[in-house]
């Protein structure tokens, strides 16, 4: 059944874990760097870089912005459109975060867990990672409705009464779904992501390239390949998306934990003082330089 309690259970869990992931970023993520920016010699170097661009012969302005951020969000890539950034959405510039913004990807986040799931268990149902009891299968085909997490307590229950044996993974079938979830499968579920997400805003559907490059590119270089492998190997498909999103949570904020204490650590150590001194000296004379010409 599509809306069974173990799929509507599934999408509810991974849309929390989502909603999770989208506030962690918002309020850690965004701001890893905040001890070099808040840093004192930092702060006298950047400037002492604005005053060198002031001059008649800079070529332009450069301004720091200390402002507060507690509900808007900051993209990296300002001048870019609203879209991935690390598989996870970005905001508009301004939009308020606490808002249309959260609601919004709230609603897409529902929609896309959803359409994964169905997806994921498709993908066991042609490509089988074990074999499927015929036992379990004929005692659960009077059911009403068949239920993925019913058929695992059965399993397991034989299993423990030595009933039968667990089957042997078949490696190629595994692979195999993995090649196609981080292909076909993040394609056109990126794909239907973007355009909802365009639908919602009443925006443009423009830009579709850039997304889906920004959504593979931020997919290959971050932990969920390995996630989704692990996922295949050893997690029922009906728990996979939970997984899968729960995995990447996890790591996302370990290595932000690790980034901001590196950042943290590096900001205060001596040579990193005397670089940041030697930039102030050698900006401070470029400026009194062009101000005698």
């Amino acid at each position: 059944m599509f809306l069974s309690p173990t799929m509507r259970n599934a999408v509810l869990q991974a849309t929390i874990i989502s909603t999770i992931s989208m506030m962690h970023m918002h309020h850690f993520t965004d701001n890893m760097f905040d001890p070099v920016f808040q840093d004192e010699t930092w702060m006298q170097m950047m400037n002492t870089s604005t005053m060198q661009t002031s001059t008649p012969g800079g070529n332009g302005r450069l301004t720091l912005d200390t402002g507060n951020r507690t509900n808007t969000t900051l993209s990296l890539n300002q001048t870019a459109p609203a879209g991935l950034a690390n598989g996870t959405a970005t905001n508009d510039l301004n939009e308020a975060f606490y808002g249309r913004f959260l609601l919004r990807e709230i609603v897409v986040s529902a929609v896309f867990a959803a359409l994964e799931y169905w997806w994921l268990i498709g993908l066991e149902r042609i490509l089988p990672g074990r074999p499927r009891n015929k036992d379990v299968l004929s005692q659960l085909s009077g059911q009403v409705e068949e239920s993925e997490d019913r058929e695992e307590e059965v399993v397991k229950k034989w299993i423990a009464q030595g009933r039968v044996r667990r089957a042997s993974l078949n490696w190629g079938n595994t692979l195999l779904k993995w090649v196609l979830d981080l292909t076909v499968g993040r394609l056109w579920l990126h794909t239907v992501e973007y355009y909802l997400r365009m639908l919602i805003k009443f925006g443009a559907p423009w830009g579709l390239k850039t997304q889906l490059g920004m959504a593979f590119f931020s997919t290959y270089v971050s932990f969920s390949p390995l996630a989704r492998l692990v996922a295949f190997i050893i997690i029922p498909a009906h728990k996979q998306v939970v997984f899968i999103g729960g995995f990447e949570l996890v790591v996302s904020i370990f290595f932000d934990t690790i980034g901001r204490l590196f950042a943290a650590w590096v900001i205060k150590t001596d040579w990193m003082k005397k670089f940041m001194q030697n930039e102030i000296k050698k900006r401070e004379g470029q400026v009194i330089s062009k101000d005698e010409l």
